[in-house]
């Protein structure tokens, strides 16, 4: 009957420590997303100038009579005013790198060089469609350009929901965890400029 006695004992003292172990161990959790004022988003975007984004856009375009299409994966790596944009795709367009800064830009497509003043005039002409690269420096980001008129719709969180600007209507669909994992950046882009509509998807975004 001791001995019996002994077990028992000796089972309610480990369900003792099983169990207070278990109260006293805690779910690591991540840092909650901020969402600061307007304003001040606008200001933590604006001074972040090295940033880096990764994802995939699908470009619709009038090509003669008809509606074409394009998807491509993208790395873009942007220092200041400088911007190196990294695209591959199916098709014609394989490899593609697209470099420079306001007022000259190159796009590299195997051991062939192209330049212009203008990043869509020179994917226009190369490609036969273009992104609005000069206006998604800062779209993609969830701010307007600036520099030029513009008409948003904020969301309840201070983030941009609509933009109108330059001859484009630009729809936030969804957000993410941005530069710090706690200010969040977009992840999923429509723009839409006539016939013209681009879908943007970031995956990851990343900053020095």
């Amino acid at each position: 009957m001791l001995r019996k006695n002994n077990w028992i004992a000796l089972i309610s003292a480990a369900l003792i420590v099983v169990i207070s172990g278990c109260t006293t161990q805690r779910t690591p959790t991540s840092l909650p997303i901020k969402y600061p004022s307007w304003q001040k988003r606008k200001s933590i975007v604006k001074n972040t100038p090295h940033w880096r984004a990764y994802g995939s856009a699908s470009v619709q375009y009038k090509n003669g009579d008809k509606i074409d299409s394009q998807f491509l994966h993208f790395d873009w790596v942007q220092n200041k005013q400088k911007f190196d944009i990294q695209m591959s795709g199916p098709f014609y367009l394989g490899h593609a790198a697209l470099i420079g800064s306001p007022g000259q830009v190159t796009l590299k497509q195997g051991d062939e060089k192209s330049k212009a003043s203008s990043p869509e005039s020179l994917l226009k002409q190369k490609l036969g469609w273009y992104l609005p690269v000069s206006g998604l420096t800062s779209w993609i980001r969830g701010i307007p350009r600036p520099g030029s008129t513009s008409s948003t719709l904020i969301d309840k969180q201070h983030r941009l929901s609509r933009l109108t600007q330059n001859g484009w209507y630009i729809v936030y669909q969804s957000y993410q965890p941005g530069f710090n994992n706690n200010l969040d950046l977009p992840k999923r882009i429509q723009l839409a400029n006539g016939p013209l509509k681009v879908t943007i998807v970031v995956r990851q975004w990343s900053a020095k």
